[in-house]
């Protein structure tokens, strides 16, 4: 990942805004990790990462982060959600519980890379 300097501007192709509509070869001007202006660029250093759009954090609404280590989801497509269930409890019972705190960790850690600012996590039971 590279490391942007303090201040900068940054090309979009198109910038989607909540406070507007879609603007199309804007420059955004950053200074301190603030948006300063949006526009034509004013800062010395201009970064063009290429043909790429510029929205918002995401937010994930619904998510599992004791899951975030799975190499594959639980259960399979179109299966009864008791069913699902049954296997979350089962995996659960095969002693997973020893690392919650990495997997909340890394499920964080993935959300942000993904652009996730926010993120509401689904805990079945309380873990210390």
């Amino acid at each position: 990942m590279q490391t942007l300097p303090p201040c900068y501007s940054l090309r979009a192709v198109i910038l989607f805004s909540r406070l507007t509509s879609p603007q199309e070869n804007v420059w955004i001007n950053i200074r301190d990790g603030n948006i300063t202006s949006i526009g034509s660029a004013t800062e010395t250093i201009h970064y063009d990462p290429g043909d790429c759009a510029v929205l918002p954090g995401l937010i994930n609404a619904h998510a599992h982060l004791e899951f975030s280590d799975l190499e594959a989801p639980l259960g399979r497509g179109g299966m009864p959600l008791p069913d699902w269930i049954g296997e979350v409890f089962t995996w659960r019972s095969r002693g997973h519980q020893k690392a919650f705190h990495q997997r909340i960790v890394s499920g964080i850690a993935q959300s942000l890379a993904g652009g996730v600012v926010a993120v509401a996590d689904i805990v079945s039971e309380p873990q210390v």
